[in-house]
């Protein structure tokens, strides 16, 4: 069930005025699909199907959108501005020390970062190498997992920084009003 897959499209054959919802047209799968558009062309229908992972802690399939499903925790974690700052910062360097992260991500407090890159570890995201020195090395280095999260978090960032005069424009024309 792998990220590739989203926005599958599939097409199916369809005799024009048949019942087009019969049993003779249902698909049978194996995972769940989620519908993200459906639309008739000719005789054909294209849907487009998106995968959706099964949580296998409930079984049911993950929506970010349910209060109760864990990638609402995940989406939290991830969507903070000093998880993106330090995702972006170890993709760009790899192997960092928390002062040189410290370093990098001017305004973040101790107590943040430290918060920040727990939260990465719990979740998979980065390891974090003790070395056996005096004073203790430690570093800090993305995952796969971590590396899979760097490509959307990176976009984000470079689209910030490539919109930011229209919002502070857009901020300035609401303050007025």
């Amino acid at each position: 069930m792998g990220g590739g897959d989203l926005g599958r499209k599939v097409v199916a054959n369809g005799a024009a005025g048949a019942d087009r919802f019969g049993d003779r047209h249902r698909i049978h799968v194996t995972h769940y699909w989620r519908v993200r558009h459906l639309s008739e062309v000719g005789t054909n229908w294209c849907v487009t199907l998106d995968e959706v992972t099964t949580v296998e802690s409930s079984g049911l399939a993950a929506d970010c959108y349910s209060a109760k499903c864990p990638t609402r925790q995940v989406l939290d974690h991830i969507a903070g501005k000093w998880t993106v700052l330090v995702v972006d910062a170890l993709m760009e360097q790899g192997v960092m020390r928390y002062t040189d992260l410290s370093r990098r991500i001017g305004g973040v407090s101790q107590k943040m970062l430290t918060q920040t890159l727990r939260s990465l570890e719990s979740d998979g995201f980065l390891t974090r190498t003790v070395h056996p020195t005096i004073p203790p090395r430690v570093e800090y280095e993305l995952t796969e997992l971590g590396r899979s999260l760097a490509e959307p978090i990176s976009a984000l960032r470079h689209w910030a920084e490539l919109h930011i005069n229209e919002i502070e424009q857009a901020r300035a024309s609401a303050a007025e009003h």
